[in-house]
């Protein structure tokens, strides 16, 4: 966990010194006597079962849950460790505040709702579409929160473009080519159809932790990017549902009911496999085939298994991968229930990506097969 929080104190996310700042307040407050050190201190004697960024993560978002919006300073001021030690020290001197801080990171999954992560899936949408595999974009999106993926994709609101770097390139060096093809793909006219976001939690119950989830701390000085995440979360659009239910034990009869026996083109998880348990992301998997017609999608901290890829290895710390968040793909009418790796992406904001090794095109045109070799895009 320190390992993590010297990380982050030197190259955060997104390189926002808030995160650094509050790394380093962290570092320090585990070194001396006070509540910052006995709450961590227990706490990192009690949840082995949380990996070091995960939980680097979750507790960041949970303090910003009791500040942003009450104390006057955040998000603008906790530029240094000195101004996170005190806002800490205003979290853990009201009981309230201290006892919801401690629910939030002890009893709830993170909820980010970080629409710009869908990208990924309009583009593969749009490449799989070309090769005759999705006539119409149906998605069931596993984990919605605030169902802000499936509402930013039924707005026709672009999505930022990312830039692609050459996937072999030691240097990281940017592919004109490559980044050409990822943004005609991405800007291809795609119209969403019938969809449905599940979750465990109701939207109106979860919507002030899904938005200390979705944002990192400097994000919230940007009106722009707040207005649009706003705006998502309340849409409601003909084409997008939701429905609430725990996906590793689904309710089939009640989904039936309330939505028919409908199956959708594309079942995606967008980071949520990371926090289950193996049991549950099996079930989960396991009740996406039923409904999946042409593809299991997930986008997460993980890696395919390098000894067989039928099987998916999730990430307990991301720094150890230039590369941690990846968009892999399992294709329903292949009878090998292999993964095959698309887009492997910088960071979970999705800005910069290599194009994945795995078997799919998004070069000068489009192959015959959806799972053309990428042989020719390695260079």
């Amino acid at each position: 966990f320190k390992d993590v929080l010297h990380a982050q104190s030197q190259n955060p996310p997104a390189n926002d010194e808030r995160i650094a700042a509050y790394a380093e307040a962290v570092s320090q407050g585990l070194e001396a006597p006070g509540p910052v050190r006995d709450f961590f201190g227990e706490l990192l004697s009690i949840r082995h079962d949380i990996g070091s960024s995960h939980l680097a993560t979750k507790t960041l978002r949970a303090a910003q849950k009791q500040l942003y919006g009450h104390h006057p300073d955040y998000p603008r001021g906790f530029l240094t460790a000195g101004q996170w030690q005190e806002g800490l020290d205003w979290i853990f001197d009201d009981h309230d505040r201290a006892g919801d801080f401690t629910v939030d990171i002890w009893a709830r999954p993170l909820q980010s709702n970080v629409s710009d992560r869908y990208k990924s899936l309009k583009a593969f949408g749009a490449i799989a579409r070309n090769f005759g595999r999705v006539g119409i974009f149906s998605v069931m999106d596993v984990g919605c929160s605030q169902n802000a993926g499936l509402n930013h994709l039924a707005s026709g609101v672009s999505f930022g473009m990312p830039s692609v770097i050459r996937p072999e390139s030691q240097a990281h060096q940017p592919s004109l080519r490559h980044t050409a093809a990822f943004h005609r793909a991405l800007a291809e006219e795609l119209p969403l159809g019938h969809s449905v976001g599940i979750d465990t939690y109701d939207p109106l119950d979860a919507r002030s932790w899904a938005w200390s989830c979705s944002f990192y701390p400097s994000e919230l000085l940007n009106e722009e990017r707040v207005a649009l995440f706003d705006a998502l979360i309340r849409a409601k659009y003909d084409a997008v549902d939701f429905f609430q239910g725990n996906f590793a034990d689904f309710d089939t009869a009640r989904f039936a009911h309330l939505h028919g026996k409908q199956d959708f083109n594309i079942v995606n998880f967008s980071t949520v496999l990371y926090q289950a348990d193996e049991a549950d992301r099996s079930a989960m998997l396991t009740a996406a085939s039923n409904y999946a017609q042409e593809f299991v999608v997930v986008q997460d901290f993980l890696q395919i298994d390098p000894d067989n890829p039928t099987k998916l290895q999730f990430r307990e710390n991301w720094q150890d991968d230039p590369f941690p968040y990846r968009f892999v793909v399992r294709d329903m009418h292949e009878d090998t229930g292999a993964w095959h790796e698309v887009f492997k992406w910088r960071d979970g904001r999705c800005r910069e990506l290599a194009i994945g090794m795995g078997r799919i095109a998004v070069g000068e045109g489009y192959k015959a097969s959806v799972w053309a070799g990428l042989d020719t895009l390695a260079d």
